[in-house]
């Protein structure tokens, strides 16, 4: 079996339901992923800036109280350029197509499988460090 792409990388998640985001991170910790959570973006914001090491991915949901999730990586683009992104929305109906349209971006719809989450991850994360 080979190693995945996402072992002893650093992500950076933001969800606003926490059960939501303790489930995910308990998917990627059990993959190796250091997770770093965040349940606003404004929280993510301030972890983001604190930070020493750099954020390999950002998994964030889309819609969320106070700033939607493109707004939160917009914000988080002057601290880590080129981070890829996986948005992840509960909303299937929102037409999220042009969002999700560059190469280091992807998208979930809730409520998604453990393997679509990894598989996805992984993907964006191989996929930047091929870029990079």
């Amino acid at each position: 079996m080979k190693e995945s792409a996402l072992r002893r990388k650093t992500v950076l998640l933001v969800e606003d339901e926490n059960e939501v985001r303790e489930i995910i991170q308990l998917i990627l910790r059990s993959r190796g992923v250091e997770v770093v959570s965040a349940s606003s973006p404004d929280e993510a914001i301030k972890l983001a800036e604190s930070r020493n090491g750099a954020i390999d991915l950002i998994i964030s949901d889309i819609v969320m109280p106070g700033m939607n999730g493109p707004t939160l990586v917009r914000k988080l683009g002057y601290l880590q350029p080129g981070v890829p992104v996986l948005y992840m929305s509960g909303y299937p109906e929102r037409d999220f197509e042009q969002l999700c349209a560059a190469d280091n971006v992807g998208f979930l719809s809730k409520p998604f499988l453990p393997d679509e989450l990894v598989e996805q991850a992984e993907t964006l994360v191989a996929g930047a460090v091929a870029q990079g």
